[in-house]
């Protein structure tokens, strides 16, 4: 769980323009071989239908089957504010938090797939018991 965590906290790092500062919170260590890759960050801006958010994640896995990529991420950060959340839940807001749902979505082959969810404790969707 710590490793899903500091691969969080990286693509984060990323997503806001951190290169090159290396966190605390972050593991030092290296494979050898993979001690260095290129990646390719594309930041799209606005109000996007869900549509969007699905091709997105649909020329992402095709890039990594085009590229042979390991791996690849979609993030999608929310408003402040927005009066909905997800599945029609009350959107709400915690103390001192701006209200916006974000989420990453971390493909991985066979079409798995990891699944982060930053909503704040003020927010409908948080309360809602899976199944």
């Amino acid at each position: 769980m710590d490793e899903l965590s500091a691969v969080y906290e990286w693509l984060g790092e990323i997503s806001c323009g951190v290169t090159g500062v290396h966190s605390a919170h972050v593991s030092q260590e290296t494979s050898p071989a993979s001690a260095e890759r290129r990646i390719s960050y594309v930041n799209v801006a606005g109000l996007l239908p869900a549509c969007s958010v699905q091709d997105a994640v649909a020329a992402a896995r095709q890039h990594m089957k085009d590229a042979g990529c390991e791996w690849a991420a979609v993030s999608v950060w929310g408003f402040l504010d927005a009066p909905v959340s997800w599945h029609g839940a009350r959107h709400g807001r915690g103390p001192l938090l701006g209200g916006e749902n974000d989420f990453t979505l971390l493909l991985l082959p066979r079409d798995q797939y990891v699944l982060f969810i930053a909503a704040g404790e003020g927010d409908g969707f948080s309360r809602i018991s899976p199944g």
